[in-house]
């Protein structure tokens, strides 16, 4: 199989989890993980081919009343498994995955048994993805996104037709609109929330 890789940017996305939302050197509070959630897409009868995407969410919390939310996906297809399939045998094709982080303030209710965290606002977003497609010749190209509101590029602005700030103002917009916005933690776990997915994957573009 022929593979094509395009160029990528160089991306510092270490500092990305050492500092808070502000930029300022907050100290890592707590980090909450959500349990994995899994969903199926199945192309027949019109491809035969299905996709299986398994994502996960964590909530980094800072003492400065601030969060980092980050939903991590990867994407398979046609894989083979099973106790019919050796160890080291089984197969897959890798149809890429995303990240996307979302930064803001939020509120945290502590009681003896849990915690509760209420998303209050959004001051920015980041997200960033590889991806795989294989075209009739066999040949598989991969590319690779990044859009940040603190750094929005022409590339950004011409996805979106908004500017950084007026994508966060749509965040926001939604964040508020959203019934489920509190995380409810028991020892640092939480359940999937597909909400959180859904308001950060949703592209927010111009009407």
């Amino acid at each position: 199989m022929k593979k094509r890789i395009l160029p990528m940017i160089a991306l510092a996305f270490g500092a990305f989890a050492m500092t808070s939302c502000s930029g300022t050197s907050a100290n890592l509070a707590n980090v909450y993980v959500s349990t994995n959630n899994m969903d199926y897409s199945n192309f027949l009868p019109q491809f035969n081919y299905y996709f299986e995407t398994t994502t996960t969410q964590q909530i980094e919390v800072y003492d400065d009343d601030t969060y980092i939310l980050t939903v991590n996906t990867s994407t398979f297809s046609n894989i083979s498994l099973g106790p019919d399939v050796p160890a080291g045998e089984e197969t897959h094709n890798d149809r890429g995955q995303n990240v996307y982080k979302l930064y803001g303030a939020c509120t945290l209710e502590v009681t003896a048994d849990y915690t509760t965290i209420n998303l209050d606002s959004v001051t920015r977003f980041v997200q960033y993805g590889l991806s795989s497609n294989t075209d009739s010749e066999g040949v598989t190209t991969t590319s690779v996104t990044f859009h940040d509101t603190a750094n929005w590029s022409e590339t950004s602005q011409e996805f979106y037709g908004i500017t950084g700030e007026e994508y966060v103002e749509g965040l926001n917009t939604a964040l508020a609109a959203l019934e489920e916005k509190s995380v409810f933690t028991s020892a640092n776990a939480f359940d999937y929330t597909a909400a959180l997915t859904t308001l950060v994957s949703t592209p927010i573009q111009a009407e």
